[in-house]
Order: structure tokens, then C-alpha cells, then sequence
């Protein structure tokens, strides 16, 4: 989540990890499962109904989003090699690190998507 004027954004995130997309498809995916049922039920929902949707997916999918822009906000400060230690890590620990590695990490969070 970035923040816009002072309000809270979801899904905006950098680019690095390509998360805040993701997290998109995610949010959109969870409000149409949401959404649908409700629609079955009766077609014209209310004032009341909608505010009710949108509380419940923003109380659901924000711990997420805050997660995702944590995440990338430490990918671009390590890329950036914000610190003398990310300068370090980047040159010394990351290239340790395989591929295979960071792609489980990546997966493993992914999987808690709905």
C-alpha cells in the first residue's frame, strides 16, 4: 500500500518483485468470490450492503498489501544498497543465496493468496 494524500493505496507497490500486480489479480479475484454471492441473492444491493463489502475485502486484504509493500520497500532499499550492510549483503550474501531459493520464498507467499 503507498500512501496518496494520506490515505492508504492497495496495491501499489515497486516493480522488483512484480508483488503489487499480483496482489491486484489477487484483490480482484477475492471481491468478485465476495461479490457474487451477495448478487445471487438479490441483484440490487443496497448502500448499506455495498459499504458492508468493501469494509469486509479493505479489513481482509489490507494486513496483505501491507506485507507486499514492506516486502518491496526492503527489495528496493537492498537493491538501492540503501546501507552499508545491504551493500554487503548485495555483494556478498545475495549471490549465495540460489535462485531456487528466492523463488520458493516468492511461491510460499503467493500461496497464501485466495
Amino acid at each position: 500500500m503507498g500512501t496518496t494524500g494520506g490515505n492508504l493505496t492497495m496495491s501499489k507497490a515497486i516493480i522488483h518483485p512484480g508483488l503489487g500486480s499480483n496482489l491486484a489479480y489477487e484483490s480482484i479475484a477475492y471481491f468478485a468470490n465476495a461479490l457474487v454471492p451477495l448478487l445471487r441473492e438479490h441483484s440490487n444491493l443496497s448502500q448499506g450492503e455495498l459499504t458492508e463489502l468493501f469494509t469486509h475485502f479493505v479489513q481482509i486484504r489490507r494486513p496483505r498489501a501491507v506485507t507486499v509493500n514492506k516486502l518491496c520497500g526492503q527489495v528496493t532499499r537492498c537493491k538501492a544498497q540503501d546501507t552499508w550492510f545491504l551493500k554487503f549483503a548485495s555483494r556478498h550474501i545475495s549471490p549465495l543465496v540460489g535462485d531456487k531459493v528466492k523463488a520458493e520464498a516468492y511461491a510460499g507467499f503467493s500461496n497464501g493468496a485466495p
